[in-house]
């Protein structure tokens, strides 16, 4: 199972639960990227996190931590403390069902497992652990508007490379 597997499962999770906006791959709140950020109809944003492996899922607790508020911070720091505002309403691990168990994640994270489609027309999503609301604030219009532009590059230079790649194949310049 790949992280892309894994993304879209979430992408059909989050589109069944009626979430309008579900973006993989995308770096909004601090310095890092979010493997798949989702906002419900209601402004509360969801973060989730895909390992793959369990050395994976390990190391992510080592990264180097970056200054925040004049001290350093790793990222799992930041997300359990409560005085921080910009970040995630809810922050989940997913992962290959197994993987993980709910005592292995932190006590501000959820575990959902992703069972392998292999058996199912669909790759299945089991929640494991339910994560904890982080906080109660919406995500405002000014960062869904700096979501939509990151959107829009995305878009813009999938489209040119995609034109140039045909380009290139037919010989024409």
């Amino acid at each position: 199972m790949t992280e892309r597997d894994i993304q879209i499962a979430l992408y059909r999770f989050a589109i069944g639960k009626g979430q309008k906006w579900i973006i993989p791959n995308v770096q909004h709140f601090a310095d890092w990227e979010s493997d798949l950020l989702s906002v419900t109809t209601s402004g509360l944003v969801h973060e989730f996190e895909i390992k793959i492996t369990k050395s994976d899922f390990l190391a992510d607790f080592k990264k180097t931590p970056f200054r925040r508020h004049g001290r350093f911070q790793s990222r799992h720091e930041w997300l359990a403390n409560a005085s921080v505002k910009r970040r995630p309403n809810y922050f989940w691990f997913a992962v290959p069902a197994g993987l993980l168990l709910a005592e292995d994640v932190p006590a501000h994270a959820g575990l959902i497992w992703i069972e392998d489609k292999s058996q199912y027309l669909y790759s299945r999503v089991l929640i494991v652990k339910k994560a904890p609301r982080l906080h109660t604030d919406k995500i405002s219009d000014k960062d869904k508007m700096k979501i939509a532009e990151k959107m829009m590059y995305r878009f813009w230079n999938m489209a040119k490379a995609r034109s140039e790649l045909s380009l290139s194949m037919d010989g024409t310049p």
